[in-house]
């Protein structure tokens, strides 16, 4: 495009009407260029001529119809043949002054148009936008692109799993679309824990996470402690019995503290120690949204108390901790606990069950039960307290004034205690108090009106307890041993040997003495069991009471029938014979095989001679 003189195009009154007479000029000027060669080439200047006024025409349309595009002249004319002008355009001022670009360049600072007008509507076609040459593929060459992955995580689990050569969980794919991951006994690999946890960093909808019963390692704590940091929603967190120790509550201290929606942490049965405890009473110390923190067994003998200390101290947010199945009896965890508890205002609920808490604990007891500013609920349950103890305890019961509920069930508490527990209840009476499997007598029942806030094992009715006579029992064992015996002429009848008993009593030793004569096969156990119970006096036996006893239980027992008596005098030896041969057929048969035997012998010798002679 050839230098034009913008100053005078801009002066002017039409801008169409300067740039028709530069092309016109321009157009002038080719012609006396080209009169010069005519007289040498008449006919080929002439087409020549032609041909270039032609292109010259077609480009100085293309360029005029950029412009226009570029300024929106074409539309504004259109607008303004469809609006109606109600008053008259004002003139706008323009400024006169030069610009200070090059002649070769537009500037737009003198034309005489609105701000609307200069708006481009398509930037891209006006000026495209080259294709990539490669630059963009040649740029993550050495380091790739990452992949986007949707917010639920489940392809990115998926591949993180697949990149480390571990089999993937496929009911996980559901939980990632829901508000709760449950691999609660699940046996996980804990390798898995990391991709887990990339697949729910920037997951909208998970807020709970169990993993119970899972042995997780060191590096699946590291893994865990950033899921707690950059998840925005996580609010409940159960590791229960996963067995992390030490090492691995140290990994989760960040985590505790930084997680910005944590509110529920359930370490239990995770193998802490004092050592581990302290890590994670750290964590929740710096925690801003924690509310329950469960420790319960985890070996923990108080140590670490001054830990519990600083956390019960700084945070603003806790509202339970359970201490259950531990052994926290010392004097310095107490002393640590009890002045942390004092200057906390949120805490609600202490769980101190199965601790072996009795008298030695029971002055910092009475202290928590009457003092705690805000504690509504105490579990006391499964611990050692007895009669005394709970005695002592009443008083502070009757003096607090926001304990709400007070469990001390299957604690050796008799109906003593109870009656102490529950006139303490007069000046609570909004109190509920837990003494589960523990009895009381029909002493309290008249305070139990008023109140209906107690949960009892039962009442005792004051009975005598009758339970089978174990007379019965031993005489019922003397019968079965006396016919114990296989051979039937050992066996004897022990109500005959009662029905000849003589006498009212008789000394132990000839009890004894007496069944053996009656040949009474019974063990020397059940005697002396018979003789304590029918005993008179210290060395005694009365056999008159036995005798009634045994009438009383066995009404049936008779005599038994006598023996036939045998005849006296001699027979003579042919009856006997006679009466033997006569009744034993046997000796008959005998007989005749002898005579047979006798005649075949005498033939046999007969025959023998015969055979001689000739």
């Amino acid at each position: 495009m050839e230098d034009w003189d913008w100053d005078y195009l801009w002066e002017s009154e039409s801008f169409e009407d300067v740039r028709t007479l530069t092309i016109d000029q321009a157009s002038i000027a080719e012609k006396s260029r080209v009169s010069d060669t005519g007289e040498l080439f008449p006919q080929f200047v002439s087409k020549l001529e032609d041909e270039r006024a032609k292109r010259a025409a077609a480009e100085e349309e293309e360029k005029r119809e950029r412009l226009r595009k570029l300024l929106g002249l074409d539309k504004m004319k259109a607008r303004d043949s469809a609006e109606t002008i109600l008053t008259p355009d004002e003139d706008l001022p323009v400024s006169e002054s030069s610009s200070s670009e090059s002649s070769g360049n537009i500037c737009l600072r003198n034309i005489g148009v609105s701000d609307s007008q200069l708006k481009l509507l398509n930037i891209f076609k006006v000026y495209p936008v080259p294709d990539d040459p490669g630059l963009v593929s040649g740029f993550w060459v050495l380091f790739p692109r990452e992949i986007s992955y949707k917010e639920d995580g489940i392809q990115k689990f998926l591949d993180i799993s697949a990149r480390m050569k571990l089999r993937p969980i496929q009911r996980l794919q559901e939980m990632l679309k829901t508000d709760e991951v449950n691999l609660g006994f699940y046996g996980l690999d804990p390798r898995i824990i990391r991709p887990l946890s990339d697949a729910i960093t920037n997951n909208t909808s998970v807020q709970t996470i169990n993993l119970q019963e899972n042995w997780l390692t060191v590096d699946a704590c590291f893994h865990l402690n950033d899921l707690l940091i950059n998840n925005g929603i996580l609010s409940s967190i159960n590791l229960s019995g996963c067995r992390i120790g030490p090492r691995g509550a140290k990994r989760l201290i960040d985590g505790i503290g930084r997680a910005p929606a944590l509110q529920y942490l359930n370490v239990s049965k995770c193998q802490l120690g004092d050592e581990g405890a302290t890590h994670i009473c750290h964590g929740a110390s710096e925690s801003l949204t924690l509310r329950v923190l469960d420790l319960s067994d985890n070996d923990i003998d108080g140590s670490f108390a001054r830990s519990l200390y600083y956390t019960l101290v700084q945070t603003e947010t806790l509202q339970e901790i359970n201490l259950a199945w531990n052994s926290v009896k010392s004097d310095e965890f107490w002393e640590n606990f009890l002045t942390g508890i004092f200057k906390n205002l949120s805490l609600t609920r202490i769980d101190l069950s199965w601790n072996s808490l009795g008298s030695q604990c029971l002055r910092f007891l009475m202290e928590l039960v009457a003092k705690a500013p805000g504690v509504e609920d105490i579990n006391l349950s499964n611990n050692r307290l007895n009669d005394e103890d709970v005695g002592k305890l009443a008083i502070s019961i009757s003096k607090s004034r926001t304990l709400r509920n007070l469990s001390l069930k299957n604690n050796p508490i008799g109906p003593e205690g109870v009656l102490a527990l529950v006139k303490s209840l007069k000046s609570s009476p909004e109190l509920h108090l837990d003494l589960g499997n523990i009895w009381a007598d029909k002493k309290v029942i008249p305070y139990l009106e008023g109140i209906k806030t107690v949960n009892l094992g039962g009442i005792l009715s004051n009975y005598h307890l009758v339970g089978p006579d174990p007379r019965s029992i031993f005489l019922k064992r003397a019968n079965f041993e006396a016919m114990k015996p296989k051979k039937k002429k050992q066996r004897r009848n022990f109500g005959h040997f009662v029905l000849s008993l003589e006498g009212s009593t008789i000394s132990k030793s000839d009890f004894v003495i007496l069944i053996q004569r009656h040949k009474i096969k019974l063990s020397e156990s059940l005697v002396e069991e018979i003789a304590m119970a029918f005993a008179e006096g210290k060395d005694e036996v009365d056999l008159m009471k036995l005798k009634a006893f045994y009438l009383q239980e066995y009404p049936e027992t008779s005599l038994p029938p006598p023996k036939p008596e045998k005849k006296k005098g001699k027979k003579s030896n042919d009856e006997a014979k006679e009466k033997t041969a006569g009744d034993n057929p046997l000796s008959e048969k005998k007989l005749t095989r002898f005579v047979f035997s006798l005649q075949l012998i005498n033939q046999l010798k007969r025959l023998n001679e015969r055979n001689i002679n000739n």
